[in-house]
């Protein structure tokens, strides 16, 4: 299999998957550098100039068949059309399968206030779009208010040390907690606590759909909601309440309400 590996790389690394597969063209696409591949005795690295022969050709070599089929395209042209632009292909369709438009926005606001590469992905318009999706909790922020905050924000932490070689989110929210920076851009840092809790969540309605496949099976097709509720919140609940003796649950259920008899 280290004979088929893709011998194509994008020039920028972050660039997202939807920015590469509209580009047909050559830009922005590069050959590996052939010494890297050369170090593993496994790999052969084609030459992208010449024209591709089909996978069948050392079958036509072993059987003496004469010269195999050429096809009438590159090797740099199948490479790139026929399995980079496949893949990437494959990824959209499951991209655009799990996550819709609104969903797929907010994902690429929460990129923006990634610290990696010195801040490299900050973008303004897209956090005031992030703050737009999130009305609840801008209620008495403005735009302008908002906006000049990010500006001194990344002004800020691109001039300091602290902040140079920090990798995700969490480590950042550390930091500025650490410095006080967390009171002095009180905004940034609840767009950055909103963009850690979305995962969680995301994961939290999806885990209640899970058990409520287990739940709620053909025969128990009539549950109502609150039977229903208060059954998956001691399934999915289930590693909290066995730390609860029955002793106590009991002891509960017996002052909600008057009973005849002790449990």
């Amino acid at each position: 299999m280290k004979k088929f590996l893709p011998v194509l790389s994008r020039d920028k690394a972050s660039s997202s998957t939807m920015d590469i597969a509209p580009n047909s063209t050559n830009e922005g696409v590069k050959v590996v550098d052939y010494k890297l591949l050369e170090t593993d005795p496994g790999i052969r690295p084609p030459n992208m100039r010449l024209m591709y022969l089909i996978w069948m050709h050392h079958i036509w070599k072993e059987r003496n068949l004469g010269v195999p089929p050429v096809s009438s395209v590159s090797n740099l042209h199948h490479y790139k059309n026929d399995c980079l632009f496949s893949v990437l292909d494959l990824q959209l369709q499951e991209l655009n399968a799990r996550f819709d438009e609104e969903n797929t926005e907010i994902l690429q606001c929460v990129s923006c206030l990634s610290p990696a590469k010195s801040f490299s992905a900050f973008d303004v318009n897209k956090l005031l779009r992030m703050a737009e999706l999130y009305p609840n909790d801008f209620v008495d922020v403005s735009e302008v208010e908002l906006r000049r905050q990010l500006h001194n924000y990344v002004r800020n932490v691109k001039s300091n040390p602290k902040f140079a070689k920090l990798k995700g989110l969490s480590d950042l929210c550390t930091i500025l907690v650490e410095t006080n920076k967390c009171k002095t851009f009180a905004l940034v840092f609840k767009l950055l606590k909103l963009a850690l809790l979305l995962p969680v969540a995301t994961a939290s309605v999806e885990r209640v759909f899970s058990a409520m496949k287990i739940v709620k099976s053909h025969l128990r097709n009539k549950m109502g909601d609150q039977w229903l509720n208060d059954r998956l919140v001691t399934f999915i609940e289930r590693d909290v309440l066995f730390t609860i003796s029955t002793d106590v649950i009991l002891a509960h259920f017996q002052q909600m309400d008057g009973r005849r008899f002790s449990l």
